[in-house]
């Protein structure tokens, strides 16, 4: 039997804020609704978050700006802000009759802008898995199941530093989320469609409309070139029967559709993002950064600044003498179009300060990442009244992890997850395959993975429950109790390092920094074409 002395945690949370503080926080985010990139709603939220930082005593704070190429819904929202769901449209008419309204899960971001009038063609169902080609899709609406993917658990988790007991002993299961298909794989979709000619697309999700309302994926920040809306299981099976589907791609009835997306898309970077650093010194100059995003959708995407308020709270309490390195509080943005974030200018100027030698003796040690805390989870079940499956919530927790690929922080990190006691918890090496790139695998789940592909050790608090990216995931998707020891955890990993030397820390980043500098191939963000408003006009 283990040492208990070894398992207690490192530092005494009896001061920590309450589930009941963090709950307060997390619904004061929430309430602002919708907080896409840039927008008022988004700004608000900063300008709450500046303000309670600033109270704390020896924080200084201040503001660094990047921007985007922005695109926001135009509908306004119950109690303030942006509605995606009312930014979409989709009506359908027969031969000889009038437009008949759908009822849609809402707009897909970054979808092409139409004004009120919509665009118009003729409705064909193109079946998951067959490809979309001009032959079946130019000059037509198009009507799409949503992409999926399942990942095998055992592989998911194949890189790990530890893994909780009940995780060790359940590796034959599947990793099956809504927002696996969401992003990358159906952003291809629509730039697949836009390239065959199609004039707009219908996705389909397999869960009934009102459990996904104001679905906010993809999120790259990819303007596309055509409308887009999602739709609930209901009204696929209408709109496959209104467009004469045999399951045959691009069989067509010949009846109509037609997409409306209400939006104002930027055409050029002119929205301006705002990321909050709050600096707490220390006994040394030397840094560690605790990072989170505040733009988000719901009471989990993002609930991270509840976290970081709560852990600024904690450290600001104690002495200077306690904390042996600076702490920089950093509160990006740019997660709501995440080809270009915060996190990643933050990390770019790092980089280059630490390759040109000018960060000196106030560089970071590491860069500690959390998002969606406390998640419980959901998953779909076959529903008994209708087609398709709907959302319940399981009884257990989400799966969450730490990501690093610093021994050290990876050693801390395990020793404050058992002391935790949580269940459901990995400390993992990556999220992703190795490659032949510098670092040799790039994603760590989550913001912290600029820092990391810029050679800055960095470890990522992440989970990814199954409607992420839903606006309706509210309060019920959060224990806050398993949130408190999340964050608890990250406090004890900044404590149990504060005796590491960089160096120490580092591992082998270090060496990856030198062979980068001597030719290495590096990783290399990938591109997202951008389109202007002029190529669609």
């Amino acid at each position: 039997m283990a040492n208990r002395s070894a398992l207690l945690s490192v530092i005494d949370d009896s001061s920590f804020a309450s589930e009941e503080q963090l709950r307060e926080w997390t619904a004061k985010l929430a309430s602002a609704g919708l907080r896409s990139s840039g927008a008022a709603a988004h700004n608000l939220v900063v300008d709450w978050l500046a303000e309670q930082l600033d109270a704390l005593p020896d924080v200084t704070v201040h503001e660094r700006v990047h921007h985007i190429r922005g695109w926001q819904p135009l509908p306004p929202a119950t109690g303030g802000g942006r509605d995606l769901a009312r930014a979409g449209r989709l009506f359908v008419r027969g031969h000889g009759r009038d437009w008949r309204p759908i009822p849609v899960i809402g707009a897909v971001p970054y979808s092409r802008p139409t004004g009120p009038n919509g665009a118009a063609g003729e409705l064909t169902y193109v079946p998951a898995g067959q490809p979309i080609t001009a032959d079946i899709a130019r000059g037509k609406i198009v009507l799409r199941d949503l992409p999926t993917h399942e990942l095998p658990l055992a592989a998911l988790l194949n890189y790990h530093h530890y893994l909780s007991p009940d995780l060790s002993t359940h590796l034959s299961g599947s990793y099956n989320r809504a927002h696996i298909g969401t992003d990358t794989l159906l952003a291809q979709e629509l730039i697949t469609a836009a390239h065959a000619g199609a004039i707009g697309m219908i996705i389909a999700f397999d869960i009934p409309r009102d459990e996904l309302a104001g679905y906010f994926d993809p999120h790259r920040g990819e303007h596309f070139r055509i409308p887009a809306v999602f739709v609930g299981v209901d009204e696929r099976e209408r709109l496959r029967q209104f467009a004469g589907s045999t399951g045959s791609a691009g069989n067509s009835a010949g009846n109509k559709a037609s997409v409306t997306v209400l939006a104002q898309a930027d055409d050029g970077d002119d929205t301006p993002v705002r990321t909050l650093v709050a600096t707490l010194p220390g006994q040394r100059a030397e840094r560690v950064m605790i990072e989170t995003h505040t733009d988000g959708v719901n009471w989990v995407q993002e609930n991270g600044p509840a976290g970081v308020l709560a852990l600024a709270n904690f450290f600001a309490a104690q002495p200077n003498a306690a904390r042996r390195r600076t702490i920089d509080f950093a509160l990006t943005g740019g997660a709501l179009h995440s080809s270009r974030t915060g996190a990643e200018s933050f990390a770019a100027e790092l980089d280059a300060a630490e390759s040109n030698d000018t960060a000196d003796g106030d560089g970071y040690a590491y860069v500690i990442g959390l998002e969606q805390l406390g998640a419980r989870e959901l998953l779909p079940i076959r529903r008994g009244d209708g087609p398709g499956r709907r959302l319940e919530f399981s009884g257990d927790n989400e799966l969450c992890a730490f990501v690093t690929q610093s021994p050290v922080l990876a050693a801390a990190a395990t020793k404050a997850v058992r002391a935790s006691g949580l269940d459901r918890v990995a400390v993992l090496r990556s999220l992703a395959p190795p490659s032949s790139n510098l670092p040799p695998t790039a994603w760590l789940g989550g913001d912290a993975s600029a820092f990391h592909q810029h050679l800055i050790p960095a470890i990522q608090l992440t989970s990814g429950p199954w409607a992420l990216w839903s606006a309706g995931l509210g309060e019920r998707a959060v224990d806050f109790a398993r949130m408190r020891r999340q964050i608890v955890i990250v406090a004890d990993i900044v404590t149990a390092t504060a005796s590491k030397t960089r160096a120490q820390i580092a591992g082998g980043f270090a060496a990856w920094r030198a062979d980068r500098a001597a030719g290495a191939p590096a990783f290399a963000q990938p591109g997202i074409p951008g389109w202007r408003l002029e190529d669609t006009q």
